[in-house]
């Protein structure tokens, strides 16, 4: 029964990861930042960085979560996320800050509530408590494939999220040169008739 919860859980947690990495990336590097500056957690020097390597984590977590690499590091990961998390949502609702959840980007929009804090502080625990149903492998074993596939994963996440931002920008400059004043220049030259 444990084994049929356990693969339940991975596979919807999973998808919550993956749908916030999509969100995120989508979003852009500019509104991810804002979304993290709003909860006035981290300093301002750091917020760039997390923006930066949030959607990496969610992937890379997700992508354990899914393909079963290194359970009981995952789930642990995984929980310590979904946990700060809460704490954010929770810090943001006692100081009386008003603000948008960034949990799924541009996906979906929500308003941080006690009920967004409390079911990730919910999800926190269900997979805090999944890590301590996992046996794990004897000393002197073949190493779990998670330590060697983690690593990579998060590495290609945080390349794909850079290069997906950097195109993002690339695109919105080559739009603002090609505004209507660009437009207007071009429809002026004489052209012989």
């Amino acid at each position: 029964m444990i084994d049929f919860a356990s693969a339940l859980l991975r596979c919807a947690i999973s998808a919550l990861l993956f749908f916030s990495f999509a969100g995120k990336i989508l979003a852009g590097p500019n509104l991810n930042i804002a979304h993290i500056a709003n909860y006035r957690v981290l300093p301002r020097v750091a917020v760039p960085l997390a923006a930066r390597v949030l959607p990496a984590l969610e992937f890379s977590l997700g992508m354990g979560l899914l393909l079963g690499l290194d359970l009981g590091l995952v789930f642990r990961m995984s929980a310590a996320l979904f946990l700060i998390f809460a704490f954010a949502m929770t810090q943001a609702l006692i100081r009386g800050i008003v603000t948008q959840c960034g949990c799924y980007g541009t996906l979906h929009s929500a308003t941080v509530s006690w009920k967004l804090a409390f079911r990730n502080m919910l999800i926190a625990g269900l997979l805090w408590w999944l890590s301590t149903q996992i046996q794990e492998p004897s000393v002197g074993g073949p190493v779990p494939i998670g330590d060697w596939a983690f690593a990579p994963a998060f590495i290609l996440a945080l390349i794909a999220g850079d290069a997906m931002a950097f195109f993002k920008v690339k695109r919105a400059r080559t739009q603002t040169r090609r505004g209507p004043h660009r437009l207007n220049v071009l429809s002026n030259h004489n052209v012989k008739e």
